[in-house]
Order: C-alpha cells, then structure tokens, then sequence
C-alpha cells in the first residue's frame, strides 16, 4: 500500500461548473445529426459501412440519451424489449441504482426511434461494434464540430461530450419544475449530486454583483459603463 509523502503539497483538483447546451445549440445538433451522409459503423469520414443511415441512427440516439439523461453507455446497450413503440417509452436502469425507471420519450424521438426499428436486432441501436471512445470521437468529429460547437475541456474523459446532454436535460427540469423533481428523475439518492448536472447560468434566479446596492465611486454613471 502505498503511504503519502507528508512533504509534498497535495493538488486539489478544481470542480468546474457544470454546463448545458442553450435551445439553440441542442437544435444545431439535431440539425446536424439529420444531415449526416452515409452508414454508421465505419471509422472513415461520416460513415461508410454499418447497420443503419447516419441520419437516422443518430437523432434517434442523441433524442434518447436526451430524453432519459441517461448516460450515454447505458443508452447504447438498451436491449429491444426495453423500448415500446406505441406507448413511446423506453425502461432502463436508474443512473448507478438497482431499479429500472419508465421514462416517456418526446414524441419527435419516438419518430426517430420508429424510423431506426428496421435495422434493430437485439439491441435497440443496432450491433456497432465499436468502442465508447470512437463512438464519442464520431459524435465530436461529425456533429459537434460542423455545428460550431465544442465541449467542455477537450482532456477531459471522452463521456464528458455526451454528458452534458444529461446535464442539458436535468437543467431544463430544474428551470421548469425545481431541483427535487430534477433529483427525482436521475434517480440520484442525494440533491448534491443532482446538483452537479445543473449548469447555474442558465437558471432564471441568478444572484450577482449587478443586483446588489453599490455606490457609485469612480465618476462613471452605470449607464455609460453599460454602453462602453
């Protein structure tokens, strides 16, 4: 086992804030998914060898990840029978708990979701046989970047690019309805967790400097520093 050296300072790792796509962004990905060219599954530009349509594998697969805040892993593997066409819900696993959770899908991905049922053999997005790493490196390459869009720290783990549409999704709960009904639909057995998703910029009620009482000191009105 090894012991710590009392001499040398320890590194506290910063936790940054948590960041969510805005409206726009989310539609430019979606925008970009539905253009996509070719079949999945091939390491080459866009796509040319696989199971099913660029175009149609991959709304459906952002649209789930999405609509459930699941992580992205666990969406990948859904089996078939996890996923009702009619009643448009999916079960799946809770986050990191023991229980499986009905969650109602938007009804623009039960489209996408009914669209991809052809090419559907065991598991719900088909049998790519590709790691989680290339299926991020593909979802960064092919739709992230032509959108415009980065995300986050690029040294960050590769589920980092699909996790802020988790922290999109439990952002928007949280703005709609409060923070414990974001909890519950995570699943997370603490509020600080959840808390951790929840990007704070874009919640309505954000405390700053602008809105406390302050004098005015320098001999610049507030209006002329507002207008440069």
């Amino acid at each position: 086992r090894a012991i710590a050296d009392p001499m040398v300072e320890k590194v506290t790792e910063v936790e940054h804030l948590p960041e969510a796509w805005s409206d726009d962004e989310f539609a430019r990905i979606m925008r970009q998914a539905r253009s996509m060219n070719g079949l999945t599954g091939s390491h080459s530009h866009r796509g040319k060898a696989g199971k099913s349509p660029a175009c149609v594998f991959w709304p459906a697969f952002i649209g789930t990840v999405y609509d459930v805040a699941g992580r992205y892993s666990d969406v990948f593997h859904l089996p078939t029978t996890k996923f009702d066409g009619v009643a448009g819900v999916v079960r799946m696993q809770v986050d990191k708990q023991h229980f499986e959770k009905h969650f109602e899908l938007s009804w623009e991905t039960v489209a996408d979701l009914r669209a991809l049922q052809p090419f559907f053999n065991d598991r719900l997005f088909g049998d790519w046989q590709m790691s989680k790493r290339v299926l991020s490196t593909h979802y960064q390459r092919f739709i992230l970047q032509p959108a415009g869009l980065s995300c986050d720290n690029p040294e960050r783990r590769a589920c980092q690019v699909f996790h802020k549409l988790r922290r999109t999704m439990l952002t928007n709960i949280t703005i709609e309805h409060g923070i414990d009904e974001a909890q519950k639909y995570a699943g997370h057995s603490h509020q600080s967790v959840t808390r951790r998703y929840v990007d704070p910029t874009k919640l309505k009620a954000t405390v700053s400097a602008r809105s406390m009482p302050r004098p005015v000191t320098s001999g610049l009105r507030i209006r002329d520093a507002e207008t440069g």
